[in-house]
């Protein structure tokens, strides 16, 4: 597994995300940060050596930000989820900030 945190000018977290190995490649999340190029630098930190082809990313649709980083980037859809909740729609006050979310493995 691999793990990375990108800091900010005054030394604030702006960023964290987790990369492991699966059995039909990597798995990417969770993966949160404040904006686009936080998410895009630590998507370059953990998946620096690691063929495209490799890597599986699980993006919560609320954040268009993060759809339009992973087709920048060569990704394609190849399945949607379906995640269920009781009570809340989404997990978080800030869906923009989850840039993906922890694969089915992790629950």
């Amino acid at each position: 597994s691999r793990v990375a945190v990108c800091l900010g000018q005054t030394g604030d977290v702006s960023g964290f995300g987790m990369l492991r190995a699966g059995s039909l490649g990597h798995m990417l999340g969770p993966l949160l940060a404040e904006d686009a190029p936080v998410a895009k630098s630590l998507l370059a930190s953990l998946c620096a050596d690691l063929p495209p082809d490799a890597i599986f990313w699980d993006i919560p649709e609320p954040n268009a930000a993060a759809v339009a980083l992973a087709e920048s980037l060569g990704f394609s859809r190849v399945r949607t989820l379906t995640r269920m909740a009781r009570g809340v729609a989404f997990p978080s006050h800030e869906p923009d900030l989850f840039y993906a979310i922890a694969d089915l493995a992790a629950g």
